[in-house]
């Protein structure tokens, strides 16, 4: 259960089955990878020293690497090379070392070096313990941390992480009922100007609709849910979706 294997390709193109590899929050290596992913994603990157490797341990947070693992290397050598071309830092490979997964020991079991393309996380309650990132839903699993290197973006490799996380959530040791997401509304207040101060190109495509072409419907809008600040220091603030999905149980 160590790995997860997408066997599906994207539209006509061949793509590169994605692989779902533990993170491990006592290798120092895997520590450093995850917070240059997460500041090249621009956002909790603060989190992952004191709290991610905590909460990973604990087993309230089960974040995994999105490895490319094609039977067809030359496939996987394009994206790695694109991925490369704009995150030159991460060209050192990594291994599969973590030995528990929510807690629970695990054996390692994907034996070739990788270079991770991005990360997601299943968060049990026990991450948000109030219940306030879920908004008094329990019993369930919250995607969070979902990120894939803006190099390959529209290369599917996002689908497939998710195709990949969905798969293994209904079976130990997640046995999820409710799989919950939330993502930035793709309208709010003063967002046009937001994203200028930020220095980021608005999104091409709705997120929102994304997810609920994958069967999650919206169930809450909160405004105001999350502050950045720009470079001189003004906050700006995005309203956020929260949407869910009920899971087949196997």
């Amino acid at each position: 259960m160590a790995v997860e294997e997408v066997l599906k390709d994207v539209g006509e193109n061949p793509i590169a089955r994605v692989c779902l590899v533990p993170w491990d929050p006592d290798s120092d290596f895997q520590v450093k990878r995850m917070h240059q992913q997460r500041t090249s994603c621009g956002w909790h990157q603060w989190f992952v020293e004191d709290k991610w490797t905590v909460q990973q341990r604990e087993g309230h947070k089960s974040i995994h690497w999105i490895v490319l693992d094609s039977p067809n290397p030359t496939v996987d050598e394009t994206l790695i090379r694109k991925h490369l071309a704009k995150y030159p830092d991460e060209a050192t490979p990594l291994m599969d070392s973590a030995t528990s997964l929510r807690a629970q020991p695990i054996t390692p079991s994907y034996s070739k070096p990788f270079i991770p393309v991005g990360h997601i996380s299943l968060d049990s309650d026990g991450a948000d313990p109030e219940g306030k990132l879920s908004y008094d839903l329990k019993d369930v699993y919250r995607i969070v941390a979902f990120y894939v290197s803006r190099a390959l973006h529209g290369s599917g490799v996002g689908r497939q992480a998710m195709d990949a996380l969905e798969s293994i959530t209904a079976s130990p040791p997640f046995s999820a009922k409710t799989l919950v997401i939330s993502t930035a509304a793709d309208d709010y207040p003063h967002r046009i100007e937001k994203f200028k101060a930020l220095g980021r190109k608005l999104p091409m495509h709705s997120i929102s609709e994304w997810y609920a072409r994958r069967g999650y419907v919206q169930y809450k809008l909160v405004e105001e849910a999350w502050w950045e600040p720009d470079k001189t220091g003004k906050q700006w603030a995005a309203s956020a979706v929260y949407m869910k999905k009920d899971v087949v149980q196997f």
